[in-house]
């Protein structure tokens, strides 16, 4: 009977302890900031851009007729995976910059952050990183109405605002010690 018992209890534990394990392995890892800036963020920005650029006449006024169906197509894509991907990040309770040895973007080069300084600079302030990853994700939510209605003037406005929403963020996280040089 008392082996029974332990058998049972035994079975119970290993039937835990596999259903844990499994449960963690469904996970998804969170995205590393370094890796989002270079695999979705700076090219989904720039299709962005891009795109509004194209939408500007000669004139220089917006002009949705200088985008083709493909162009809008794009937009929404880049702006999808640029707003999930900001939000995936807002979200996080700690973000990590990157693996220890990854050089960042700009590393190296004069007034330039390393991963070390980025990630202090984050952990100094999460919830005003979290903000500016949440400021990311309307900018881009913007150009996903602008691109739904096929609206050059609100994708025009959304580009410039995009501009200063990626200034910003970098300005506080990226290379702060560039802020203080601006006039």
């Amino acid at each position: 009977m008392k082996t029974l018992r332990l058998l049972r209890a035994s079975a119970t534990l290993i039937c835990l302890g596999a259903l844990a394990l499994a449960a963690g392995c469904n996970r998804t890892p969170q995205p590393q900031l370094h890796d989002s800036m270079a695999q979705v963020v700076v090219p989904g920005s720039t299709t962005m851009w891009d795109v509004a650029n194209r939408a500007i006449n000669d004139n220089a006024e917006p002009d949705a007729s200088k985008l083709t169906d493909a162009d809008w197509a794009n937009l929404i894509t880049a702006s999808q995976q640029v707003r999930d991907r900001a939000l995936a990040l807002a979200a996080q309770k700690h973000v990590v910059v990157a693996d220890p040895m990854v050089k960042i973007q700009d590393e190296g080069g004069p007034g330039a952050s390393n991963a070390k300084d980025v990630q202090a600079f984050i952990d100094a302030k999460p919830a005003v990183f979290s903000q500016q990853a949440k400021n990311l994700a309307a900018a881009a939510d913007g150009f996903l109405i602008a691109a739904k209605t096929k609206d050059a003037a609100k994708l025009a406005e959304v580009s410039d605002k995009l501009d200063g929403v990626c200034e910003s963020c970098h300005l506080q996280f990226w290379y702060p010690q560039q802020a203080t040089q601006q006039p």
